[in-house]
């Protein structure tokens, strides 16, 4: 498992992009258009709803939730869920 971890750390340290002819290195955060983003997208998503979202669709708080690639659009029930218990949610 640390192999692992640390070969993804590897692949991410090697990112890079160019704009108007200047090379550079972000330092968090994967370039948009490589071909890894959306793999690591799609794996945090399913990480994030299993995690904290999955609570609330059960629960009925959301009255609509939906999910495109890494766009994600809810309706929620102001009765039934507050500024803060999303914050607390999200940030635990």
């Amino acid at each position: 498992m640390a192999s692992t971890c640390f070969g993804h750390l590897h692949v991410l340290a090697q990112n890079y992009f160019t704009f108007q002819n200047q090379i550079y290195q972000p330092d968090k955060g994967i370039a948009m258009g490589s071909p890894i983003s959306g793999t690591l997208a799609e794996i945090f998503l399913q990480h994030l709803e299993k995690t904290h979202i999955k609570h609330f669709i059960d629960s009925k708080h959301f009255i609509f939730y939906a999910r495109y690639v890494d766009d994600i659009f809810v309706i929620c029930d102001s009765s039934q869920t507050y500024n803060t218990t999303w914050t607390q949610s999200t940030t635990t």
